[in-house]
């Protein structure tokens, strides 16, 4: 990691450090990883070559904004039992800086593994616990905490009296409540089918719609961005950063509606499942079933091979565990069985036809696009074949 280059001793010199630090924190908020020292250098109102003179390069530069979080921070996790309201207020402080630096930083290894040690040894300070409630409990404690602030600062509530009661209270109330010397298992009471309903994930979810077009506009923009990451650097490649640069917008502009890389995956598998059961819905508009099961042949075709890198990622990414629950419920396999009774009336077992040519559909298509096919009419051909071969015989 590059270092300052000198330790300023003036303090006109302090100032000027002070000031590119000052821009370098506020454009990472607003660009992530994509800053430039050029950026900085004009935002802080000095030249490249007095940055240079502090800063060899980027690095430097965020290495000195993670090091003053890490200084700002670490003080204020470091209060004793009885300080809470001064651990509030430095919080709320650290947080008033720059927010969205903030969370940039947070996802940094290094600094996220710095927080979560002193997280631990004040939540050791503030209960007493056994090490495993006191590893876990430190987990919940940041959570609930940054969570909390997190939010009042994108709802301008830091400089809030109620904001500041409540905080303190939440704190108060976690830290307050007895834990067992050692760890116990507590078993569950039974839950109802209502409990058993498996709730949506905030992290997984837009933190608001778009009620404007103009951010409707950017919604939009964030998530075709996102399709193009994928479709270019494929995982690897695939953050947040990288996303908000390809759409044209800031790091902040994207958080303020997608908490993270998952939410984007998300929204842009809805996009892709929704187009693709709009194109399809029109076979129901044919004449006759034979066009309408040609039809819907030609929109899996279609979605699988125009864009086919993009389709085998998001493949791959609806198979997750952790995103599974939280897509939408797209009624593709009513949509396949409507085409399929209208194409084969007198089959007789309709529903049992309508899932095996889905099947037949689906992994011959994602056949193709693991081959990468590109010829979607020869790929139409032999689907058309294998469809209507299956129902010749079963009929």
């Amino acid at each position: 990691m590059a270092q300052a280059r000198n330790a300023p001793r003036q303090d006109r010199s302090i100032r000027t450090i002070d000031s590119i630090v000052d821009a370098a924190a506020r454009l990472l908020g607003e660009r992530g990883q994509l800053l430039t020292t050029n950026a900085v250098a004009e935002a802080a109102g000095v030249s490249i070559g007095s940055l240079y003179r502090y800063f060899p390069d980027k690095g430097a530069l965020i290495e000195a904004v993670r090091q003053r979080h890490r200084d700002d921070l670490l003080p204020v996790l470091q209060v004793g039992r009885g300080q809470v309201a001064a651990f509030v207020d430095g919080m709320i402080e650290v947080h008033r800086r720059n927010p969205a630096a903030q969370r940039v930083l947070l996802e940094d290894g290094r600094c996220e593994a710095e927080c979560r040690r002193a997280y631990e040894a004040l939540f050791a300070a503030l209960t007493r616990c056994s090490a495993e409630h006191r590893r876990i409990g430190a987990e919940v404690f940041a959570g609930a905490v940054g969570g909390a602030l997190e939010e009042a600062a994108r709802n301008e509530r830091l400089a809030s009296p109620v904001f500041r009661w409540e905080l303190i209270a939440l704190v108060e109330a976690y830290t307050s409540k007895p834990r067992p010397a050692k760890a116990v298992t507590i078993e569950r009471a039974p839950q109802t089918s209502r409990a058993n309903k498996r709730q949506p994930r905030a992290h997984l979810r837009l933190r608001k719609s778009p009620t404007q077009p103009r951010s409707s506009e950017t919604v939009a923009a964030i998530v075709e961005a996102a399709a193009q990451v994928l479709e270019s650097e494929g995982f690897e490649g695939f953050n947040t950063n990288a996303v908000a640069a390809r759409a044209g917008v800031s790091i902040g502009s994207l958080y303020q509606y997608f908490p993270g890389k998952d939410a984007l995956t998300v929204a842009l598998i809805h996009r892709e499942t929704q187009r693709f059961y709009d194109d399809a819905a029109i076979a129901l508009d044919k004449r006759s079933g034979k066009a309408a099961l040609e039809y819907l042949i030609g929109a899996s075709v279609r979605q699988q091979l125009e864009r086919p890198m993009l389709a085998r990622l998001l493949d791959i990414e609806e198979s997750r565990p952790a995103l599974r629950d939280e897509l939408a419920k797209v009624d593709l396999a009513g949509l396949f069985a409507a085409i399929v009774a209208r194409a084969a009336p007198k089959h007789p077992q309709p529903e049992i036809a309508a899932g095996d040519l889905s099947a037949i559909i689906r992994g011959m298509t994602d056949a193709a696009g693991e081959r990468g096919e590109r010829d979607l009419e020869r790929l139409q051909r032999r689907v058309r074949a294998a469809v209507f071969g299956y129902l010749a015989r079963e009929s």
